[in-house]
């Protein structure tokens, strides 16, 4: 499959250390509040704030290495986003079907709160695209008239 003139599987390699890490801290917190770990601690291990550091890294990347512009940008980001949104739609899940909380239902452990979950993926993914492209804009050289 082609995204944006580009094969689809030209951009995880781009980003694997960024991925492999979401998804570390996604899974480390679910697995923390299912040993009762309490929320206090767990919420150290933000998905949120790694989510905006990969997206800054990504637009850098995206622009510094050549692989590509604006548009191919928000693939990059919806892997990230969509990596997180899943753990955290798995932790509903776990929630819902064991009856047992975890930090991924303290928003309510319902199909309402999984569905929006999976909503997120799209406008997360369109907001972390926009914000990369200012950084991408920032980034850009400067062109010098002569």
């Amino acid at each position: 499959m082609r995204i944006f003139g580009k094969p689809g599987a030209e951009y995880i390699p781009l980003q694997v250390p960024t991925l492999a890490l979401i998804a570390v801290v996604g899974l480390l917190r679910l697995g923390l509040s299912l040993v009762a770990v309490p929320d206090s601690i767990v919420r150290w291990l933000s998905l949120t704030v790694l989510l905006l550091i990969g997206m800054v890294y990504a637009a850098i990347r995206v622009q510094r290495s050549g692989f590509g512009g604006y548009r191919h940008l928000l693939p990059v980001v919806f892997f990230q986003v969509l990596t997180a949104q899943t753990i955290i739609i798995a932790g509903i899940a776990i929630g819902i079907l064991t009856q047992r909380g975890n930090v991924f239902t303290r928003g309510g452990a319902t199909w309402g709160h999984a569905v929006a979950h999976i909503l997120a993926i799209v406008s997360l993914s369109v907001v972390f695209w926009a914000i990369g492209s200012l950084v991408m804009l920032a980034l850009k050289p400067a062109s010098h008239a002569s």
